[in-house]
């Protein structure tokens, strides 16, 4: 199946999509497993609609009198390619990892199984400011913050010190903090920042 293939069937069968699991490389094919490097996506066929919905109303059902005169890859360079890569896969980055999180969890992997998950937010008029924590996690001993980052470059210590920071402002008991990264790190380890890179997720899958 070749990149101009993978293309066609997408945009003539909007239930192949799936927009859960997005990888930046290449990795063997599963059973029923449709593998191409379309925007670093897996495409799996799939016999519901629920997973495929957002994909097909952001990107097709809008422009579905443009795609029936394009080519394929003319209409996935405009009006795909930009927004697909920025916001769809990034948004859909930290549903995976927040999946993630809770299959581990099911399957007592990490080192205190949480009771709750969800995400954090705060408003702060005062000083105009306010925030978004991507997962945080409950267990006996606390709060973890988890922040999922579908970047082109590494995280870094300085990165890790803001998010720190930002967390602090909340006055959340946090006892540790969890990193999602597409890129890596370049980081000095330490004992309060767990770190999980894209390896992870797959091949705990």
């Amino acid at each position: 199946m070749n990149w101009q293939n993978c293309h066609h069937m997408i945009l003539s069968h909007p239930s192949w999509v799936r927009g859960l699991k997005f990888f930046d490389f290449w990795k063997k094919p599963k059973e029923n497993l449709y593998v191409a490097p379309f925007a670093g996506a897996w495409i799996e066929r799939l016999s519901c609609l629920s997973s495929e919905r957002p994909f097909y109303y952001r990107y097709i059902f809008p422009y579905s009198s443009q795609r029936q005169i394009m080519a394929p890859d003319v209409f996935f360079d405009r009006y795909i390619a930009d927004d697909f890569a920025r916001v769809f896969v990034p948004k859909r980055f930290k549903s995976l990892c927040r999946q993630f999180l809770i299959r581990q969890n099911r399957q007592g992997r990490l080192p205190e199984i949480f009771d709750a998950i969800g995400t954090y937010s705060y408003d702060w008029p005062k000083v105009h400011k306010n925030e978004e924590f991507d997962v945080v996690t409950h267990d006996d001993k606390g709060y973890i913050f988890y922040e999922a980052k579908f970047r082109q470059t590494p995280i870094t210590d300085a990165m890790i010190e803001t998010e720190i920071r930002q967390v602090r402002q909340t006055g959340m008991d946090c006892y540790r903090y969890g990193f999602f990264s597409r890129a890596g790190y370049e980081v000095t380890p330490r004992p309060d920042v767990i770190l999980y890179t894209l390896d992870d997720l797959f091949e705990n899958c």
